[in-house]
């Protein structure tokens, strides 16, 4: 065989193994990856407390350099994946022992403060544990226009959304700024005293008692005064609510203030993660997972926090083009915070009103309750 073909065929096979030996090692690096994300995120037995995952304890800290720092302080870090069974010696113990996830992280919070009061006071005259210090934040100071305040002397201070709320947020019970209501407010007003000369007649013929009908109808004359009161005064902070959206183009701006602090928490540990100041430790790959997953979470809620304003303010249109008014001015009224924010002035009266239709509308139904006619 020609020695130039031989080489040639020589090359390729050479060339061809290194390009199946490349792609062995990135299908087990993905693969390592893939049972460090699983791992990260498999639930902690603690004791007689609920379950906490690795990632569960990284959020709530701040998914933060300092919270990777205090992580690896506790030795909590995996730096395998099969070594998730040890955390139940370890987390799980300390969560047992601490009474409970939330003391637990308070407890870490504390820590991590002291440990970030004197990061910041050092400077750059002396590093702790390797950690350098921002010198801003990623997210505005609450009323700031932009990102770019300086540090808070309090690391609590810089968690999006506070740190008591970041469980809240991950469990979908609070998925926004907005609230549809229905946890605020149980009781089906309209239900309660919806007893028209319809519902009378059927129920006289069913029944024949004709007389306790009707003293029911006349009972209930007083609670659907009320309720007309209440809907006429929603139906008026409705009408103001879409003035105010006509003449204060900010106010949509602002309601999207949340999910865009999520976004910018995002952003935040994407910077983490790129910095990678940890990549020289043993559970370099766990904090890099980590980061990851604290990325797609803080996307997931701006995404949710977008949408579900964009879904209460259709609801509202909705609801006020379609004879029901009222109930458009609900939606805003369990909302009037956002939506009136630094504008409460313009609102104040008939919410005022509304107030108290609530409240006397409360008393005439407990009345009707206690007397047997609901």
């Amino acid at each position: 065989m020609d020695p130039f073909t031989i080489a040639a065929l020589i090359a390729l096979a050479v060339a061809g193994s290194g390009a199946a030996a490349v792609g062995v090692v990135a299908r087990r690096r993905a693969s390592k990856r893939q049972a460090m994300r699983e791992a990260v995120r498999a639930p902690v037995p603690c004791g007689s407390h609920a379950p906490v995952s690795l990632f569960d304890v990284f959020w709530d800290l701040g998914a933060s350099e300092f919270a990777l720092a205090m992580m690896a302080h506790r030795d909590v870090l995996l730096s395998d994946a099969d070594d998730v069974a040890r955390l139940v010696h370890t987390l799980g113990a300390e969560i047992e022992r601490s009474g409970g996830r939330a003391a637990y992280i308070a407890e870490q919070l504390e820590a991590i403060e002291e440990y970030y009061r004197d990061h910041n006071a050092a400077g750059d005259r002396r590093k702790i544990l390797s950690l350098a210090a921002p010198l801003r934040k990623m997210l505005p100071a609450a009323g700031a226009a932009s990102a770019g305040s300086q540090v808070d002397v309090s690391y609590a201070g810089q968690i999006t959304g506070g740190v008591a709320d970041r469980d809240a947020w991950r469990s979908g019970t609070q998925v926004g700024p907005l609230s549809q209501g229905e946890q605020d407010h149980e009781i089906d007003v309209d239900a309660a005293v919806a007893t028209d000369v319809q519902t009378l007649l059927k129920t006289l013929f069913g029944s024949g008692s004709i007389l306790k009908e009707a003293k029911r109808w006349f009972a209930m004359r007083t609670a659907r005064k009320l309720r007309d009161d209440l809907d006429s005064g929603l139906e008026e902070l409705q009408r103001i609510f879409a003035a105010h959206l006509r003449t204060e183009p900010q106010c949509l701006a602002n309601l999207h203030d949340s999910a865009r602090r999520w976004e910018a928490e995002g952003v935040r540990v994407a910077a983490l993660k790129a910095d990678a100041t940890y990549k020289d430790q043993s559970w370099a790959m766990c904090a890099d997972v980590l980061a990851d997953e604290a990325i797609t979470m803080a996307d997931a809620l701006a995404r949710t926090a977008h949408s579900n304003v964009d879904e209460t303010l259709a609801r509202i249109e909705s609801l006020a083009t379609s004879n029901e008014a009222a109930m458009a001015g609900y939606l805003v009224y369990v909302n009037r915070y956002a939506f009136f924010a630094g504008h409460t002035g313009l609102c104040e009266d008939v919410v005022g009103r509304v107030d108290r239709a609530l409240a006397s509308l409360a008393t005439e139904l407990r009345r009707l309750s206690q007397e047997g006619v609901l």
